[in-house]
Parts: structure tokens; C-alpha cells; sequence
């Protein structure tokens, strides 16, 4: 029974020197194809309105408007984009004539919009979605309102196209709720 083992062990053993001598180790610059992924060039619309006819979601107790970010071509990897709403914009368009006259600027706390856009693999758009506040629209009835998203720092080698930057958002607020939709608060004197 001893022979047996001992010649079982041989066996094993011949089998894994020859197994080891066999494999011919591959360089991993071998393996993996040297492909150079271009970069995008990354665009948001300079500005979007949302009044009549516009995509939003109107809820009981907010808005949310998808906001919709361009690439020049399909994206050849995931990557990220850091977006800033600025509201302190929104006077200095009114001065330029960029905004009209009498716009409000979308307080802040009156909204929610990701600080970073996580873009997919193989898209040539995506969107991130603004959600303001509609008791802030409410108060604001009647009114046109707007906030400016900045976009900075996309990861990965890609880049912002020339001017394209900053969108202007604005919410034609007697369009995007009807007058009847409006919730009123009213106080009155107590009757005797």
C-alpha cells in the first residue's frame, strides 16, 4: 500500500512540475489593448423655460424639472460633472436684459439639485432634475422665477464646450400652475 501512495505521489508530483513549466507568463500590458478613449465635450442648453407646454412634474408640494445636459458625442466612459446653482446671477441678467424686468431669483432652500452629475457609459445626453419648492412658486404667482446651474470639473479628460457652461433655468410660474391650483392662506376677523 506504501508503493502505492509513494507512486501516487510522484505521479502528483510529475503532474504539477510539468503544469508549472508549462505556463508561460503574460505581460499585463499584453493582455490589455492600448486604446485611447476620446473625451466629450459637455453642454447645457443656455437657457430653458418652463411655462406651457414644457415637461415638468407638478406635485403637491414641489416642481421638478428635468434638466437635460449635452455631450458632442456618445461618452466612452462614466464619468462626473460638478454642477453649482447660483440664484445672486439672476440680478445681473435682469441689468444685461438677459432676464426681463420684475424676474425673481429661486431662493435658496427654495430648491434641490445634485451637487455632482454621474454620467453613463455610451450616452450623448442625460438629465438632472431641479425640484423648487411650490410654496416658493405660489408666493411667487404670477411671476417668472430663475436660477443659473454652473457646470464645472468634468472628470476623465473631458471638457466643457466654449460657452456652454451656464444654463439659465426660469419657471413661468402663472403657466406652470393654473390659477384655480393655487393654494390661498387668508386670515380674517373673528365675527361676533
Amino acid at each position: 500500500m506504501k508503493k502505492v501512495f509513494t507512486l501516487l505521489h510522484l505521479c502528483l508530483l510529475a503532474t504539477g512540475v510539468s503544469m508549472f513549466t508549462s505556463c508561460e507568463k503574460e505581460k499585463l500590458d499584453d493582455v490589455l489593448s492600448k486604446e485611447q478613449f476620446g473625451g466629450v465635450a459637455v453642454s447645457i442648453a443656455t437657457k430653458t423655460e418652463i411655462g406651457t407646454g414644457s415637461t415638468f412634474t407638478l406635485t403637491g408640494g414641489e416642481i421638478t424639472i428635468p434638466v437635460t445636459v449635452d455631450f458632442s458625442s456618445a461618452t466612452t466612459r462614466a464619468f462626473t460633472v460638478q454642477l453649482t446653482p447660483n440664484s445672486d446671477d439672476v440680478a445681473g441678467l435682469i441689468t444685461a436684459g438677459t432676464l426681463p424686468t420684475g424676474t425673481v431669483a429661486i431662493t435658496t432652500g427654495s430648491y434641490t439639485l445634485p451637487t455632482v452629475l454621474n454620467v453613463p457609459i455610451g450616452v450623448t445626453s442625460t438629465t438632472f432634475n431641479l425640484i423648487v419648492s411650490r410654496s416658493f412658486l405660489e408666493v411667487n404667482y404670477g411671476k417668472t422665477v430663475a436660477l443659473t446651474v454652473q457646470m464645472t470639473s468634468p472628470a476623465k479628460g473631458n471638457t466643457i464646450a466654449s460657452g456652454k457652461n451656464v444654463g439659465i433655468i426660469t419657471i413661468k410660474t402663472a403657466e406652470a400652475i393654473a390659477a384655480g391650483d393655487v393654494h390661498y392662506i387668508g386670515f380674517s376677523a373673528p365675527t361676533l
